[in-house]
């Protein structure tokens, strides 16, 4: 995957936007002192004894930004932060294209902005993306047509969203600002929406300027991961680095989080075992040498190119170096594709700035300033209305062999990073480039297993993955005869409707249930059915939970059963990727 380094603000062009004032943007700094309140230690934490600290931080002025005719000046202040413009033609503009032009030329004289997209199509959103090495997830796009944010919607999901990014089936992109219409939602997000004389203010506030980046989707193995990322000019830290490794990573342990040093990651004895368990579960396609070429493929590549393929991997776009990256995944109010960035400066030791950066840096899991939570409640009891909780559930040694493989920082980081060196260096998937140095792309094992259910007699079944070394899938009776009745129905099935199909699963439990009593069948088929009942909810949770015991649930999720609430859930895996073998 080739990285995109540029920051864009796709903005329309307009009566407003075309439109510049003649001011020129100079930054004012003032400086704020700020107190924050801490605990010394877990006891005092324990006795909520709060202790306090003031330190100075300066930040620029903004306030004469967000005045309705300094469009541009805010614009000016955004690109003190790397961000370039992009105008494009509105769909039912009355500007007619001369005019267009004429006012683009003047402001890019003054180096306002960018270029000038000839049209509004995704087709040509794509092009200038290509062309000029944008980095969408790092961008804003302005519009006044909700059409054209619907397009793009196609094929990015919006950073202003809610909830997790790691499992999303497409790239997360751009910051959408809906200027000057009625406030839209739209899957589970909303829109901003501003008049003209709040623009100003939302491109200032709106997007994370200073210090925070986002990956093209959230990564579960960067979870709290602080790396370290060089620049070649950066002698004086790699010393204290080296002679302070064990130092710095207990002060990374202390605030729950793992300390990566690419140099320091290479140089290891990996433990083996484990980088074979972690990645037989995270990728359960993997071939079985992929262990045995591990050391040689870790020994034929530098630090410095671990560090590049990292970063095109996750996509960042340019910033300042030398700096510590850390991701924000379990940090609350902030989402898991979200990174902090802390600049070396020169002048001041590496000492001095590590222990600030560690003094007040937030630990993981911190829900210091949250007040209060919403619970959703179910109003009516339903198994539909409990499924979001009851039917994701997982069992104690699911829990552990996720926590095993959060606490594995080092080697599951190293095991990522030599898993996808492995795809692009093996000749059995891909060939090398004409450099001979290793490039990072998506994976070229396969990503999804065919799901094979054979009958082994007249009265069970076995439910196989052929792809992923043709792991077998055990559950009890009750969910396997669930699972087989939702793989029957690929469109989907209500869970309160359940009582429509009782005919359906009371056959296919009748065949395979080890059960002599048949009215003990019929009971655990009427519980199974009612919608007041938490039958199937337990039960849809036990299919979860065989899947998730073989694999991460990147992948799992599309085996077990899901769905919205108040909509069908169904198995989402493509019904060519389901073999139903009836020999019997």
């Amino acid at each position: 995957m080739k990285r995109q380094f540029r920051k864009i603000i796709f903005l329309p062009a307009n009566d407003i936007t075309l439109t510049y004032s003649g001011h020129t943007y100079v930054p004012e700094y003032q400086t704020v002192k700020t107190k924050e309140y801490y605990f010394k230690s877990r006891w005092d934490k324990f006795f909520k004894k709060k202790s306090y600290r003031e330190f100075e931080t300066t930040t620029l002025t903004t306030d004469k930004l967000f005045a309705p005719e300094n469009i541009w000046e805010a614009i000016a202040y955004c690109q003190t932060y790397g961000f370039d413009v992009i105008l494009y033609p509105e769909l039912n503009s009355g500007l007619g294209k001369s005019e267009i032009a004429e006012a683009f030329e003047n402001l890019k004289s003054k180096n306002l902005v960018l270029a000038l997209l000839d049209g509004n199509s995704t087709k040509d959103f794509l092009g200038a993306i290509s062309h000029y090495d944008i980095n969408p997830h790092n961008s804003m796009f302005v519009s006044r047509e909700y059409e054209l944010i619907e397009n793009l919607l196609e094929l990015f999901y919006p950073r202003n969203s809610f909830g997790k990014s790691t499992n999303l089936d497409k790239p997360l992109g751009f910051y959408f600002i809906y200027w000057n219409q009625p406030q839209k939602s739209t899957d589970g997000f909303l829109l901003q929406s501003n008049g003209s004389e709040n623009l100003p203010l939302k491109l200032t506030r709106s997007f994370p300027l200073d210090g925070w980046l986002f990956s093209r989707k959230g990564f579960s193995f960067l979870e709290d991961k602080i790396i370290y990322i060089g620049d070649g000019n950066d002698e004086f830290i790699h010393l204290f680095i080296v002679e302070n490794y064990n130092w710095i990573q207990q002060q990374a342990t202390s605030k729950g989080c793992t300390f990566i040093y690419f140099p320091e990651l290479i140089k290891n004895q990996a433990d083996l075992d484990v980088i074979s368990n972690y990645i037989h579960y995270c990728y359960p396609g993997v071939p079985t040498d992929f262990i045995s070429q591990f050391e040689s493929i870790k020994n034929t590549i530098s630090p410095e190119e671990i560090q590049n393929l990292f970063l095109s991997y996750i996509n960042l776009p340019a910033f300042n170096t030398p700096g510590l990256l850390r991701n924000q995944g379990s940090v609350i109010g902030h989402i898991d594709n979200e990174y902090s960035l802390f600049t070396f400066e020169q002048g001041k030791t590496a000492k001095e700035q590590f222990e600030y950066y560690f003094n007040f840096l937030r630990p993981a899991n911190d829900h210091s300033g949250v007040f209060y939570s919403l619970v959703n409640k179910p109003k009516d009891g339903s198994v539909d209305s409990l499924f979001d909780v009851e039917a994701q559930k997982l069992t104690e040694d699911v829990i552990q062999k996720i926590d095993w493989l959060k606490k594995e920082g080092l080697n599951g980081m190293l095991a990522e990073i030599a898993y996808r060196l492995f795809n692009e260096t093996n000749n059995k998937f891909i060939e090398k480039p004409e450099s001979g140095k290793p490039k990072l792309n998506e994976f070229a094992t396969p990503e999804h297993s065919c799901l094979r259910i054979e009958w082994v007699s007249k009265y069970d079944f076995q439910i196989t993955l052929p792809d992923y070394g043709n792991r077998i899938v055990e559950m009890p009776r009750l969910p396997k005869a669930l699972y087989y009745f939702f793989l029957q129905h690929p469109e989907g099935v209500k869970l309160n409707s359940l009582s429509d199909y009782k005919g359906d699963l009371l056959s296919i439990y009748e065949r395979i249930s080890n059960k002599g009593d048949k009215e003990e069948i019929v009971r655990n088929i009427n519980r199974l059915v009612d919608p007041l009942d938490n039958s199937v909810n337990v039960n849809c949770s036990r299919i979860k939970n065989a899947f998730v015991k073989l694999m991460s649930d990147r992948l799992a999720k599309h085996y077990y059963i899901t769905g919205w609430r108040g909509e069908p859930k169904k198995v989402n895996l493509s019904p060519g990727l389901i073999e139903i073998v009836q020999v019997f």
